[in-house]
């Protein structure tokens, strides 16, 4: 599969040369050497998804001749490429935005963060989804940390787990007290800010980016719970 989305990708950016090789404002008909290229593009993305796609063929661009060459609609050319190309991005997300996601996301070091949320940032909507996959992934951890049962949750959860007072704290993240407690309330606010709301509600105001800022500072919190002491 991860050589059909690298091909994929290749194509993609070949289409999208194509695309932007043909005149935008110039005369209506161009040479019908557009519709060949456009043939080898349409070739190689059918191999590479092994699968016939008839709707966007070259052979429905209609080509004429003169005594010198052949001709083509510019229009008609340009319109099959964009059906295409958006067939590509919203059937395979191979557009050059979600590569970038993608690529940033897998800076993610938590795999069970990845695995829940990875899907669900590549979507197309709906990102209130990641955020709350990744409040809970927090969720788990803290408690397994801490060694409690799933009676406790969100920001119970952590005034049990977490406090500003190193002697007094469960899970620690630094023996200076204005420290831990900044981890405390941290940790708190993002239960009552983020995860309440997205456990109870349905969001949609959140943006991809939203999404991955978040997810990026869950993970960081994270590695911070691993590499924290438990004192019993």
């Amino acid at each position: 599969m991860t050589e059909t989305i690298d091909g994929l990708r290749r194509n993609y950016g070949w289409l999208k040369g194509f695309l932007e090789s043909i005149p935008s404002d110039g005369p209506p008909n161009i040479n019908g050497s557009f519709v060949d290229d456009y043939g080898r593009i349409h070739s190689a993305i059918e191999r590479s998804l092994n699968q016939p796609l008839q709707d966007f063929a070259p052979s429905t661009v209609r080509v004429w001749s003169t005594e010198r060459q052949n001709w083509c609609e510019a229009a008609q050319v340009r319109s099959k490429a964009k059906q295409l190309l958006s067939y590509l991005e919203y059937g395979y997300g191979v557009e050059d935005r979600r590569i970038e996601v993608e690529s940033l996301f897998k800076a993610i070091h938590d795999r069970e963060l990845q695995e829940r949320c990875g899907d669900l940032i590549l979507a197309s909507s709906a990102f209130d989804r990641a955020i709350n996959q990744a409040t809970l992934v927090l969720e788990d951890r803290i408690r397994t940390r801490a060694g409690f049962d799933r009676t406790l949750v969100g920001s119970n959860l952590v005034n049990a787990a977490i406090k500003a007072e190193p002697t007094e704290s469960l899970i620690v993240f630094s023996d200076i007290r204005s420290e831990q407690e900044g981890y405390a309330n941290i940790i708190r606010g993002l239960m009552q800010a983020l995860r309440n709301e997205t456990h109870h509600t349905v969001v949609d105001t959140f943006s991809r980016e939203d999404a991955l800022s978040v997810c990026g500072f869950i993970d960081r919190i994270l590695r911070l719970i691993e590499q924290s002491v438990v004192r019993r």
